[in-house]
């Protein structure tokens, strides 16, 4: 057991041996020694939370093995729990003439205890949710760019191999090669195959496109100027002229210039009629500084440590295949043995994949995610420094311990300021509440007094309690005189009945009400909206009623106009069978008006306008797309369109409607609405096909008129030379 351990558990057994004490002259005694202990107890177990909250726990590399976390924490509700009996028999035992000790403190200590607690625990759960959260972020941000550049090299190597397929067992091309072989002087052909490599340079990018006999002769390459082949190019050509295969030769450096290549060499195989034989190797080198080495070093997001390196198994070892950030000269010279498993390449080659925490190349702990490069001796690493990876974990750990810090001395000390403004708070209280109901009465008898609305109290006989200026000016009355009276004294004997039979269902069910009725006012009648709502002393029974009510003739006129607008221009609408129609952009509603429905006889029970419904009831699709560009160009212009769109009815007869529309645009100038009118133009467009079908006809007698008058002409010449 710990040293601290057993030094807690000692002084848990005291206080709790000075709690079930029963000496009566020691009381006092007893009950500040159990409060001591056991506060002690409180703040070595805050000490030891806070050290295991900072990462840092207390007494690593002594001789005191510190407690656990959880044994920590157990002490800490255990001092907590001794803290409270403390308190208790404090309580018990504080009379005036026994003991002179005040329990104030006590319950402020047991009270700074416990929001400490929760400070401190709050903390802690942040902060640990804080950096799974990170480190979840980090590990998922990593294996984002290790899949993207793993397809990204996938879809590169399937790019080059799919240049080389193009002149793989190519007879065009290889017969233009042959063709030149066996006659270098012919220069169509060497200017031919010229312009082939020289497209195939500048499309694909490549650094440079040679082709070379079997023997090994450079017979033509683009750029032109001469320039030694690296050994393992021979030995590769070789490979491919012996196999007819397409040969990808991975990274290699080539000892006559240094500079590092990959190279696709392409047979070029003659058409024969069974097996062709392999006459010369095209070779597409790739320069990776190009293309390749910025694909792979680049990272997508700003960052002091990451970066993405690719490997290959090189017998024992490990073969760095880029250049790397924090090291240079290292493409196809740095190696790291198998035997280095802790290192992240070395875990990539062995066949290990996802994310690990490793070292890199430096020997610098990281966390890494491992892929394997589909279809390729290439292994990925994307990797981060684990310092870079958990410096906002440091600086969130120290924020939250000055925030935790600046907590507990607040809560320390309002907890004082507390204790010594007790003795006058209650005072203060009081008169404070004092001015503040002052303070609302009067802002309340300004509202009531100034608001437009009329308002009125009643007792639970309809008698009248009291009303507000706006009410006994339009009753042509003083406040005070309304008081008293009744709605009999100021309305028609029907009117107030019915007042009065509102008030007393009110009362009655308790549930407020809002009623429109008519109100006289000024010897006419006008509109009003009252709001009733019944009124309850402090047992919450009913005692009376309130009442706002406002003008609303205004509204009722505008209702009616409204109505009666909406009522003429139906009637327009279906004389002229015009019917509108309304598109929402955003949610994809369609609003019809009634015409509308009747142009397609449809019924509005039956059928929901939505843009695939309505697209249903034209068939054709040719008319969908000429329609959807007359709509796009209206609406890219903010001009108003018009289209013309034939449709099927229910009964499958072919009908036609001419449409006009103008889009609706936010302050952004986006596209919110389109609105637009449904004419029926069915009739129109029969009488037009009617007036076609009449003029063809037209025209055919005209053409057979003039045709039998020409036979008639020269049958009258036959006859005539006949005679």
């Amino acid at each position: 057991m710990s040293p601290l351990t057993a030094f807690c558990f000692l002084l848990a057994g005291l206080s709790l041996i000075a709690l079930l004490s029963s000496s009566s002259p020691f009381r006092l005694w007893r009950t500040n020694a159990a409060f001591g202990l056991s506060f002690l107890i409180v703040l070595i177990s805050f000490v030891l939370l806070m050290a295991y909250f900072l990462g840092l726990p207390l007494f690593y590399g002594t001789g005191i093995i510190p407690p656990a976390l959880s044994t920590s924490l157990a002490f800490m509700i255990l001092g907590f729990a001794l803290l409270t009996s403390a308190v208790q028999m404090a309580r018990q035992y504080n009379k005036p003439y026994d003991i002179p000790i005040s329990r104030a403190p006590y319950v402020f200590v047991m009270i700074f205890v416990l929001m400490a607690t929760g400070i401190i625990t709050t903390g802690y759960v942040y902060y640990r949710n804080y950096e799974k959260n990170h480190r979840a972020e980090v590990e998922r941000q990593l294996s984002t760019v290790a899949d993207l550049k793993v397809d990204e090299l996938k879809q590169w190597r399937k790019e080059r191999m799919s240049d080389a397929a193009l002149f793989y067992k190519n007879f065009n091309f290889s017969g233009l090669v042959l063709r030149y072989f066996e006659a270098p002087g012919d220069l169509d052909a060497k200017r031919r195959l010229h312009i082939w490599l020289i497209k195939i340079k500048e499309a694909f990018q490549y650094d440079r496109v040679c082709l070379h006999d079997s023997a090994g002769k450079v017979w033509m390459s683009v750029p032109g100027q001469h320039e030694p082949m690296a050994g393992i190019f021979s030995q590769s050509s070789l490979e491919a002229i012996k196999t007819g295969q397409i040969v990808f030769e991975d990274f290699y450096r080539n000892e006559h210039n240094q500079r590092i290549y990959l190279t696709i060499l392409v047979p070029v195989i003659t058409d024969g009629e069974k097996n062709g034989r392999t006459i010369a190797v095209l070779a597409l080198r790739i320069d990776p500084e190009q293309y390749l080495y910025p694909l792979i070093n680049n990272w997508p997001t700003p960052s002091r440590t990451a970066e993405t390196l690719i490997v290959r198994k090189d017998g024992n070892e490990v073969l760095f295949l880029n250049e790397l950030r924090f090291q240079k000269a290292t493409a196809l010279n740095l190696r790291v043995s198998l035997d280095n498993k802790d290192t992240a390449a070395v875990l990539a080659v062995l066949g290990q994949q996802g994310i690990v925490d490793c070292k890199d190349y430096r020997g610098v702990p990281v966390i890494a995610a491992l892929r394997t490069v589909p279809d390729s001796p290439w292994f990925l690493v994307a990797r981060m420094d684990i310092s870079e990876v958990y410096a906002p974990v440091r600086e969130r750990r120290w924020l939250v311990f000055v925030l935790v810090g600046a907590l507990l001395i607040g809560a320390a000390g309002g907890i004082g300021l507390v204790w010594r403004q007790q003795s006058i708070a209650f005072y203060r209280e009081k008169s404070e509440v004092s001015e503040s109901l002052r303070e609302s009465e009067e802002k309340y008898r300004m509202l009531v007094e100034n608001i437009p609305q009329k308002i009125f109290t009643k007792d639970r006989n309809s008698v009248y309690l009291s009303c507000n200026e706006n009410l006994a000016r339009d009753l042509g009355i003083t406040p005070e005189e309304f008081v008293g009276k009744t709605d009999y004294d100021f309305f028609p004997k029907e009117l107030a009945e019915k007042y009065r039979s509102d008030d007393l269902r009110i009362m009655e069910s308790g549930v407020t009400e809002g009623i429109e009725e008519q109100y006289i006012q000024g010897g006419e009648k006008v509109w009003i909206y009252t709001v009733k709502t019944p009124i309850r002393d402090k047992e919450g029974n009913t005692v009376g009623i309130l009442g706002v009510f406002s003008d609303i003739t205004e509204r009722k006129q505008a209702e009616n106009e409204l109505r009666e607008s909406e009522r003429r221009l139906r009637e327009v609408q279906e004389m002229a069978h015009l019917g509108h129609w309304q598109w929402d952009v955003k949610t994809g509603a369609v609003e019809w008006s009634e015409e509308v429905y009747k142009i397609f006889r449809l019924d509005p029970n039956e059928f929901t306008p939505r843009i695939d419904s309505i697209l249903a009831l034209s068939p054709w699709p040719e008319d969908h797309e000429r329609d959807k560009e007359l709509i796009r160009r209206a609406t890219e212009s903010h001009e108003k369109g018009e289209y013309e769109q034939r449709f099927l009815r229910p009964d499958k007869s072919v009908g036609y409607y001419y449409s006009t529309f103008q889009g609706h645009y936010n302050e952004g100038g986006n596209l919110v609405s389109i609105v637009g009118t449904v004419m029926d133009i069915t009739e129109r467009k029969k009488l037009e096909e009617q007036l076609r079908q009449s003029q063809k006809m037209e025209a055919i007698g005209t053409l057979a008129g003039g045709v039998a008058h020409d036979f008639n002409n020269i049958l009258s010449t036959i006859i005539g030379y006949g005679h």
